[in-house]
């Protein structure tokens, strides 16, 4: 991969609702996050938001979400760790999985779970919208690979607070709709340059 950035959080209702504040966003839904305008500094993931809105936060952050090759190397570093915090089976010290607190947490809790690139909660909390369309991987070796270039469905990564541990295993992918909207599924963004 070439060099790139990520954030070392996913994004939190209070960074979202700046977004909206400039007119570029629009609200995520209130069925899937309740808590928005009920507690918008809480520095929890934003939810309820489709890929479409994760992406236009990311442009206007002057990023784009991340690619699920950049996603997992953030998650695996280059040692190819199960976990972000590597082979230890999940624990609620390390992630927000399994209902261990019953929502989602804060994004700057859980510093024992973090990656070798110190990127925190790659493993549950949420699933993280990244760019990629849903398909098999390319067996040829690639520069920056991505997904098929078409699809019916966008990549999750890295299972939720409601999550069994497997699923939040760095290489486990989920697929949904680009117009999907859930209070398990956020994202966190990239760059090529520092943003």
């Amino acid at each position: 991969l070439s060099d790139y950035w990520i954030y070392s959080t996913e994004v939190t209702n209070s960074q979202y609702a700046l977004c909206i504040a400039q007119e570029w966003c629009s609200r995520p839904s209130p069925d899937d996050n309740p808590e928005f305008d009920a507690f918008p500094a809480l520095q929890r993931p934003v939810v309820g938001v489709s890929y479409e809105q994760a992406r236009s936060y990311c442009q206007f952050m002057g990023g784009d979400l991340p690619t699920e090759a950049q996603w997992e190397k953030a998650a695996r570093g280059t040692d190819g760790r199960p976990y972000p915090w590597g082979k230890a089976e999940p624990t609620c010290d390390l992630a927000n999985f399994a209902n261990c607190l019953k929502h989602t947490d804060d994004v700057l809790r859980r510093e024992h779970g973090q990656s070798s690139y110190g990127v925190l909660n790659l493993a549950g909390n949420v699933y993280e919208w990244v760019a990629d369309w849903y398909g098999l991987y390319s067996d040829a070796a690639q520069t920056d690979p991505g997904g098929p270039v078409t699809g019916e469905a966008r990549i999750a990564k890295g299972g939720s607070w409601l999550d069994r541990p497997d699923d939040v295993r760095s290489a486990n992918r989920g697929a949904n709709a680009t117009d999907y909207c859930e209070h398990k599924v956020g994202f966190r963004c990239a760059s090529s340059a520092p943003p």
